[in-house]
């Protein structure tokens, strides 16, 4: 979560169009708030950006945990049900991620900037012409952001983590990672 809103808080201002020769410190609040503190469009869907890509990261944990127990209702030591649970989810949380990368994509393409690249292929479809800049992009950029986070923190972080703790002594019990409880 925290990597999440700081990529966001990092990029963001550096995403959107400044003119020539202004500073990102010149063109206001990196969240879109308003004068009166209200936050703005941009800022509602710039925070929709970081729960759908927090929404992301839970997901990838849970498909791991469960892949996990499956591993050891196959009867599998601790180290071989958290490295087969991980592999198995692997493909899952891939798909899941690429789609909404894909979608995060077509949202930046379609509602950025009317001078950048993406949006002036999409604009040669007819049904595509940006018509929104700056909310819906910004929803895009942080999601993309969010989502590309998540997805490293949850295939290589998280299982370097879990693998670290699993091989304290204290911790070595199966019911901790989702096995049967020994009744020793």
């Amino acid at each position: 979560f925290l990597i999440t809103a700081m990529s966001g808080y990092v990029f963001i201002p550096w995403l959107r169009k400044l003119k020539y020769g202004q500073t990102i410190n010149e063109i206001g609040p990196t969240w879109h708030q308003s004068k009166q503190g209200t936050p703005t469009m941009g800022g509602i869907m710039f925070i929709a950006g970081i729960i759908l890509s927090i929404g992301f990261g839970v997901d990838a944990n849970v498909l791991t945990a469960e892949r996990i127990k499956e591993e050891f209702r196959k009867g599998k030591t601790i180290d071989g049900a958290i490295t087969q649970g991980y592999s198995n989810a692997f493909s899952s949380i891939l798909d899941g991620n690429a789609t909404n990368i894909i979608v995060a994509i077509v949202l930046i393409a379609a509602f950025g900037t009317p001078d950048s690249f993406l949006t002036r292929i999409f604009n040669l479809i007819p049904f595509m012409s940006a018509s929104v800049t700056g909310s819906i992009y910004s929803f895009g950029i942080t999601l993309i952001t969010g989502v590309i986070f998540n997805f490293i923190m949850g295939v290589t972080a998280s299982r370097l983590m879990l693998m670290s703790v699993s091989q304290f002594s204290f911790l070595r019990k199966p019911w901790l990672y989702g096995g049967k409880k020994d009744n020793d």
